[in-house]
């Protein structure tokens, strides 16, 4: 009997995101939702699948493009960010198609949520743009996007947590009075 081959480490940006996600990858901080909703995004990744077009015959049908898509959806009052992380032609079953195909094939629905803090998602985008030869030049776009964003929702965090400081209480001058508008009203009096 022959075993099972072991499944390829993931080599592209899209296939360790999936996999981080997936397998839950702490990459040095918690993968567990803060208790501060701010400090969420909910993350769904799916796969669309564009159909090869079919000749007029019926009979041969082209190989089907398979697109990664990351949705983001903070936990504060922000749009979301949907991007494409990666494309496949071809089929599921190929020995050349990318990790996240597989993996996601298996779940229902072909998405999956999960819920990160921000700072985790800084970090996988630190660590994808910084490990040599992961990220090739034509992903670059979507994951400076995703910096981007990221980036807003920290800075929005970080503007909201700043602590207020209440402005700087000053004492008012008091109208001054002339001698002469005490005069009149004591001229009223008598004694």
């Amino acid at each position: 009997a022959q075993t099972p081959k072991p499944p390829r480490e993931p080599k592209t940006a899209a296939e360790i995101c999936v996999r981080a996600l997936f397998e839950e990858l702490p990459l040095g901080l918690s993968t567990s939702p803060s208790e501060e909703n701010l400090k969420n995004i909910t993350l769904t990744v799916a796969v669309r699948e564009t159909p090869g077009p079919v000749d007029r015959n019926g009979f041969f049908k082209a190989m089907s493009t398979y697109d990664l898509v990351l949705t983001l959806e903070p936990g504060m009052f922000m749009r979301r960010l949907e991007v494409i992380l990666d494309s496949f032609v071809g089929d599921e079953d190929m020995g050349s198609a990318p990790t996240w195909l597989k993996q996601i094939s298996r779940v229902q629905g072909w998405s999956a949520q999960y819920v990160r803090q921000y700072q985790w998602m800084m970090h996988l985008i630190a660590f994808v743009t910084l490990k040599p030869g992961v990220l090739d030049d034509a992903k670059v776009p979507a994951w400076l996007e995703l910096a981007e964003y990221i980036g807003r929702i920290k800075a929005v965090f970080d503007e909201a947590a700043r602590p207020r400081v209440p402005p700087e209480l000053r004492p008012r001058p008091r109208p001054r009075r002339s001698a002469s508008m005490l005069v009149s009203p004591m001229s009223s009096l008598s004694l």
